[in-house]
């Protein structure tokens, strides 16, 4: 009886350390992979029996985020916690009331543990200083890190204080290794997790691609002769669509039935929809803001352009490749980490237009060559696996708790 008793016991204890009250904050105002990523973990966490909360900013952009959250019985709170243009004083006082208003809420919450995932390094440390200065330990997930990136010597130290209390992780080496440069610390000291998407069952042979595709080239009305050239990244500066579109004549004028798809949502909007049209490209480019069926719309297209001039590890070129779908790239960041130029895809130079062009055109030439690159890239896809992602992840967050 007593033995009953005490296998009772250690079982309500095991049941009660693998419940988990988790606290997810995001500083986005739009949808991007670093949301999707939140999205993931948030959802795994939900299926393993934690109370799972996410803050974040509430706008236009965040509008379907906060959706997705609530249909996956995530609890929501609107919580300013963005960044956009501050400089100088306003910085400084947007640092701290930004601190105040995560102390508030982990005091109202009172959550075992934290994630903190970032679209850019120079984001969150308000985030941050509030779980180091309440104990909280949490984990700050560093999406992107660029080149280049200036860190006053207080924002270095105020930076690395939080980090001793916390655990950071990097979703690539060169993210890594940017890190450990910019605040003076070794590699080793900041976890590595990749990025991972999951693969299509059975390759994605059995997904209906002729219907997908049919519905895409219908909705843009182009005709089913077309080549869809696919762009999935939000319309922001970072991701290069200004590169892009002065390569689309000189392919127009050589392949005639080339069509470029852009799925993303972001403040270039209406300037890049004003700039395709000053090229006379309208009849060409469909910029259709953010999708809910990226799947879908890889098995549509022919060839995945992606002219970014600074990434971490893009979930949509992984998405890319898990579709056996060709790609061109630049070999901006972390990209060569998952594509070795002539093995996997085409690699240029960031911000070079002409590159571009020159790949964009061996490609639509050399179709079956493309084909052979995007099957060895399919063979890589497994190495980034998004299983390995949430169970690394949720490791990491669970041990922060202990």
């Amino acid at each position: 009886m007593r033995q009953t008793s005490i296998a009772v016991t250690f079982s309500f204890i095991r049941l009660e350390f693998s419940y988990l009250k988790l606290l997810i904050l995001l500083p986005s105002t739009a949808r991007g992979g670093n949301e999707e990523f939140a999205l993931t973990i948030a959802t795994a966490a939900a299926q393993r029996g934690w109370a799972v909360h996410a803050a974040l900013p509430g706008t236009t952009g965040t509008e379907s985020l906060f959706r997705d959250f609530r249909s996956i019985s995530v609890t929501c709170h609107k919580a300013d916690l963005s960044e956009c243009g501050e400089k100088g004083f306003r910085q400084i006082a947007g640092h701290v009331f930004r601190c105040l208003r995560v102390l508030s809420l982990i005091a109202r919450l009172r959550p075992d543990a934290i994630l903190l995932s970032l679209p850019w390094a120079s984001l969150g440390l308000g985030a941050m200083l509030a779980c180091a200065l309440r104990r909280q330990l949490a984990v700050v997930v560093f999406q992107l890190v660029g080149e280049g990136i200036h860190f006053t010597p207080r924002r270095v130290a105020l930076s690395n204080w939080c980090r001793h209390r916390q655990t950071w992780v990097a979703v690539s080496e060169n993210n890594r290794r940017l890190l450990a440069a910019y605040f003076d610390t070794k590699p080793d000291r900041i976890a590595l997790v990749r990025n991972g998407v999951s693969l299509p069952e059975n390759g994605g042979e059995d997904v209906a691609q002729t219907h997908a595709r049919s519905e895409i080239v219908q909705a843009c009305g182009w005709n089913d002769s077309c080549k869809i050239l696919l762009t999935v990244a939000s319309l922001v500066e970072q991701k290069g669509h200004r590169h892009l579109i002065p390569v689309m004549p000189h392919i127009i004028s050589e392949f005639p039935d080339a069509r470029w798809l852009w799925v993303g949502e972001g403040v270039l909007r209406d300037e890049l929809q004003q700039c395709v049209g000053d090229y006379g490209l309208q009849d060409h480019v469909a910029i259709v803001g953010y999708r809910d069926d990226v799947d879908a719309v890889m098995c549509a297209a022919d060839l995945f352009v992606f002219p970014t001039l600074g990434e971490g590890q893009p979930f949509s070129l992984l998405e890319a490749i898990s579709w056996k779908l060709p790609v061109i790239s630049t070999s901006a960041s972390g990209i060569s980490e998952i594509v070795t130029h002539g093995e996997h895809g085409l690699l240029c130079r960031p911000g070079d237009s002409c590159e571009l062009l020159e790949a964009i055109r061996y490609a639509l030439r050399h179709p079956r060559e493309m084909r052979h690159l995007a099957a060895n890239a399919y063979n890589r896809a497994a190495t980034f696996s998004e299983q390995q992602m949430i169970e690394e992840t949720l490791s990491l967050v669970d041990k922060s708790n202990r």
